[in-house]
């Protein structure tokens, strides 16, 4: 993402992201009637002495029953790279703590999230990070991006990065939360459709490490064509 200054005015991060909610349009992908989700993404780490980590590519098919598949793989630099694995999950194992279909009142997404952080603690930046994983793993349709800008902009401790621009060049809006907790959490929308495309986590503690996902796509897809588009999805993954 390349920054740059903040092309609108916002008092409040939380005025950002109503704002965002209450704007947003639609995409392409909101009118595909496939049940299914799938998602490619890209992950890349800075250990805090500077050393990079392997760079993971993740093909992710969600079903609404909460099974799914995740293909992975590693490069540990741009010329070396392993073989696919192949993971996969039995029915409700990916969607814990949410059910379809997902709710698009912020108040009872609220109650959702709090269930799901219940076992780890409910702290802001917790919360941030399980809506980060859903966004990551199952597409967001029109109605469901508003419901989670308007959710997020519920919570404490948020500030505005500023605009950057996706590698298509799709202009970008970024939220920083951090509660004090040893993580804090940068999601970039982009400033239309309001789609989440990239989430950066730095350790504010002693590890000091920083890492990047980059949601490369995300789309409905439909169980008729599901194997030919992990297939395709494989095949142009970077």
């Amino acid at each position: 993402m390349r920054h740059a200054a903040p092309a609108r005015t916002y008092l409040t991060a939380p005025a950002l992201l109503l704002d965002l909610a209450q704007n947003l349009t639609a995409t392409a992908a909101d009118r595909h009637a496939g049940p299914d989700s799938c998602t490619i993404l890209r992950r890349t780490t800075i250990h805090g002495d500077g050393s990079p980590g392997p760079t993971v590519t993740s093909v992710r098919v969600l079903h609404p029953d909460g099974s799914g598949l995740l293909l992975e793989q590693a490069h540990t630099n741009v010329t070396t790279a392993s073989g696919w694995s192949r993971t996969t999950y039995p029915v409700g194992q990916l969607l814990a703590g949410f059910a379809e279909p997902l709710p698009d009142d912020p108040n009872v997404l609220a109650a959702a999230v709090l269930m799901a952080t219940a076992t780890s603690g409910s702290s802001s930046s917790m919360q941030v990070a399980v809506l980060a994983d859903l966004a990551s793993l199952r597409y967001l349709d029109q109605p469901h991006r508003r419901t989670v800008l308007r959710f997020l902009a519920t919570l404490p401790s948020s500030t505005i990065l500023g605009d950057g621009r996706t590698m298509r060049g799709e202009p970008t809006i970024g939220v920083r939360f951090d509660d004090g907790t040893p993580t804090s959490i940068d999601l970039w929308f982009t400033a239309t459709t309001g789609r989440l495309v990239a989430i950066d986590l730095t350790d504010t503690g002693t590890g000091r490490s920083h890492t990047r996902t980059d949601l490369l796509h995300s789309a409905r897809c439909h169980p008729a064509d599901l194997a030919p588009a992990v297939t395709a999805l494989t095949a142009t993954a970077p």
